[in-house]
């Protein structure tokens, strides 16, 4: 079920975006998806929050500073006091670069399962000299360079 901001002018949007049961599809500015989060995603998001934050030398006033919280609401929504709603979903997430439908148990099946042997990843470095040669050596990449 969404939630339909009424200002169709002022958001860019026509009655014609919407779909068969009169709601509007996700991704769409103004709408809100309404959905009831489970104790295993609350469970699931604070395994990725104390992972990630290891890993991102970050804190939980920092991460509360830039969701525009106190860090007890902040602890409040981990620990399962608060219930989950998706717009604090969507910017715990993106803050901390992660997927939600990967991490959380209710967005799962939301979104086509891709295995992992279907993702290609993609890195660029620049070095500071000319390439001499590079080497691939199964999951290992050598680049020899001139400064």
């Amino acid at each position: 079920m969404h939630v339909v901001d009424n200002r169709f002018d002022q958001l860019g949007l026509n009655r014609q975006q919407l779909n068969e049961e009169g709601t509007y599809p996700l991704g769409i500015a103004g709408v809100k998806q309404i959905m009831n989060f489970t104790q295993q995603d609350t469970e699931a998001l604070y395994r990725v929050w104390m992972s990630q934050k290891a890993k991102m030398h970050i804190t939980q006033m920092e991460v509360a500073k830039r969701l525009n919280l106190s860090q007890l609401e902040l602890s409040n929504r981990l620990n399962g006091n608060v219930p989950l709603d998706t717009t604090f979903i969507d910017r715990f997430c993106k803050l901390l670069h992660i997927d939600p439908t990967y991490h959380l148990p209710s967005l799962r099946g939301s979104v086509e399962a891709v295995s992992s042997t279907d993702r290609l990843f993609n890195t660029r470095l620049t070095v500071d000299g000319d390439i001499t040669n590079i080497r691939v050596d199964g999951n290992q990449v050598t680049i020899e360079y001139r400064i």
